[in-house]
């Protein structure tokens, strides 16, 4: 219940902030924050209690385990390991800065993560608290404590995607090579600039539907490939991942909000370059997770992807003018990804990050 409190928490001090914190949207749709000290107290105060609860675990998330009985002593004593460029560095960095424990290295990890994470947020979001709660209820959270080296990718992919709305493909190209210094899977997010331009209409929907089917058709293709190189099991693991169709549900979930908007309002909402980009971000989710579903481990592969949810759902819904349509469509959308929160990790405990414990860092 750990990982509830601090949101709640979190969540309650963006509402307090947002009182005082004066903000305006842009022409592209990026948020712009008047005092940038006030911006930088609501920030730091917001995200510490993540960064505290993920920095100073112990053997919480699945891989913490590996890396400190394997990926990391194999980087120090210059080992041959299945470790990016990038994240060697910080593993190097932290056993200069505290030699006698392999701690400072999560803590430099989870930095990384909750920094981009909450700049995009901020940057993005025109409902902080409400991207907060989606922080934990996409699991992006709990992932972050397992799947290390690919939450610190998502997160600076996640913080370069206000450069696709702004239009600035060398700086999003940049931070995507250094997302791959990461992980080799960023690879994935860097089609997602060549869509830019792409806007979803109810007359275009029947043709991405098409091809959302001829992808599922083709998926054969990827197996026959991964068998070739020998990636089934050194790189995707040897186990299926377990949440494929919850995730999908919820992925629809997401383009049926997108379609109501606009069907509401107008395609002309799309002109908003911030909406439009997590809509095209979504439609590419939808169809990778065509393309990859029933591979072992997908769900890591999807889990790049799917926290986009947290600008896309407030933002789309605070289109809605009607006080009532706001409410409903949250109260909706919230109890689906509350339903997968507490099915994939209170009760299946999905990344292995329950029992929490604490690092003893007194002892």
């Amino acid at each position: 219940m750990i990982y509830i409190y601090i949101t709640l928490i979190s969540s309650f001090i963006g509402i307090v902030f947002s009182v005082y914190n004066k903000k305006e949207i842009t022409e592209t749709g990026l948020v712009y924050y008047k005092s940038k000290t006030k911006l930088a107290i609501e920030m730091l105060m917001v995200s510490l209690p993540f960064f505290i609860i993920s920095s100073f675990r112990y053997y919480v998330g699945t891989d913490y385990g590996h890396y400190s009985v394997d990926q990391i002593p194999s980087v120090l004593l210059g080992k041959q390991a299945k470790v990016e460029t990038l994240y060697k560095l910080v593993i190097r960095l932290g056993h200069f800065l505290y030699p006698n424990n392999y701690q400072v290295i999560f803590i430099l990890t989870t930095l990384l993560v909750v920094l981009f994470s909450f700049i995009y947020i901020f940057d993005r979001s025109y409902n902080v608290p409400a991207s907060i709660l989606l922080f934990t209820l996409t699991t992006f959270f709990n992932f972050s404590m397992n799947g290390m080296r690919q939450a610190v990718a998502t997160s600076i992919f996640l913080f370069a995607t206000k450069y696709i709305v702004e239009g600035k493909p060398l700086k999003y190209f940049i931070w995507i090579l250094i997302a791959v210094g990461f992980h080799s899977s960023a690879i994935v997010f860097f089609p997602i600039y060549l869509i830019r331009k792409f806007h979803l209409s109810v007359i275009k929907l029947p043709i991405y539907i098409l091809v959302a089917i001829l992808t599922y058709s083709f998926k054969s293709l990827l197996f026959i490939l991964m068998n070739k190189f020998g990636l089934y099991t050194e790189y995707l693991n040897s186990y299926y991942g377990t949440s494929n169709s919850r995730l999908l549900i919820l992925n629809i979930t997401m383009l049926l909000l997108i379609i109501i908007v606009l069907v509401t309002k107008g395609k002309d909402v799309l002109k908003n370059e911030n909406l439009n980009t997590d809509t095209n971000i979504l439609l590419y989710l939808i169809l990778v997770q065509m393309f990859v579903n029933g591979i072992p481990n997908s769900n890591r592969m999807l889990l790049l992807l799917f926290p986009i949810a947290m600008t896309l759902i407030p933002n789309f819904i605070n289109e809605f003018r009607e006080i009532l349509l706001k409410y409903i469509s949250y109260i909706i959308i919230f109890i689906g990804f509350s339903y997968y929160f507490v099915y994939s990790i209170l009760i299946n405990n999905f990344q292995g990050t329950l029992p929490y414990a604490w690092w003893m860092f007194w002892k």
